[in-house]
């Protein structure tokens, strides 16, 4: 045992416990959230899923959902949302560059703006592309 464990009181023991299970839990791989191919079409994006669905994202909707800490907040442990003042986006932010693979599980959009650091994983997608218009 180590020795820091005689310094904390049991309920500090417990607290520390299920923030490691919470952290550390090992989620179930979903194989049917992987995409087999995305493509930059027009003005939107295609994506062709493992399970043979399809699914096409406005890049203004795509932005617009980026879940990045600056656009759409980062969360505390206390539950507090921390998040950029809103500001206009520019003519070029619905302007797509590039995209990049993040690992097998997500793409990073790079804008014409400048804009890159919103990790978008497939499950993530998959939620933006069901999202109704509006």
């Amino acid at each position: 045992m180590p020795p820091w464990y005689k310094v904390l009181a049991a309920s500090e023991l417990q607290f520390l416990w299920i923030l490691q299970f919470e952290v550390c839990q090992v989620r179930p791989h979903n194989p049917l959230m992987r995409a087999v191919d995305i493509q930059h079409i027009g003005r939107e994006l295609a994506i062709k899923w493992e399970d043979g669905r399809e699914d096409f994202i406005p890049l203004e909707r795509l932005r617009r959902c980026c879940p990045c800490a600056g656009c759409s907040g980062e969360t505390d442990l206390l539950g507090n949302v921390y998040k950029n003042p809103a500001k206009p986006f520019s003519s070029v932010a619905f302007k797509l560059v590039r995209l990049d693979y993040v690992g097998g599980y997500a793409i990073q959009p790079v804008w014409a703006d400048g804009h890159n650091t919103g990790i978008f994983s497939f499950e993530y997608l998959k939620k933006v592309a069901a999202t109704p218009e509006g």
